[in-house]
């Protein structure tokens, strides 16, 4: 496959997070890596990556990106194999706090598209009830 110079770099990104810290990056901790202001600039480049068929995404599970381009695997580990140094890289870059809010952001993303599959406006899937007083 044939991808951009960012592509690429959000690629390599997601595979040496994923060997490093055995899960996988959020899109703020790859917006910080590649220097990128907006994480949803990043969701763009996801969304092609998934359309180009190089990775997949679980919808409503958070972290769920696995890369599925057996060429790139194979040759980022081999790259990385020879090369461990570039792991560090890779490190926890965000604080505690801010690691929460990425982690209460997403959460909170993820229960509203679990409601608005449900069809329910409420938390935790339950609707509202109102006793009428009739038995």
């Amino acid at each position: 496959m044939t991808y951009t110079p960012k592509q690429f770099r959000v690629l390599q990104y997601i595979y040496r997070y994923q060997r490093k810290n055995r899960l996988n990056p959020t899109t703020r901790e790859i917006a910080l890596f590649l220097g990128v202001k907006s994480p949803h600039s990043i969701t763009q480049y996801i969304v092609a990556l998934v359309r180009k068929g190089a990775i997949q995404r679980s919808r409503g599970e958070w972290r769920s990106m696995s890369i599925v381009d057996i060429e790139f695997l194979t040759a980022e580990k081999e790259y990385v194999d020879l090369h461990p140094e570039v792991l560090n890289e890779c490190q926890l870059q965000l604080t505690e706090k801010q690691q929460d809010e990425a982690k209460n952001s997403d959460r909170v993303a993820w229960e509203a598209q679990q409601r608005a599959q449900e069809g329910s406006p409420m938390r935790g899937g339950h609707s509202l009830l109102v006793d009428s007083g009739v038995s």
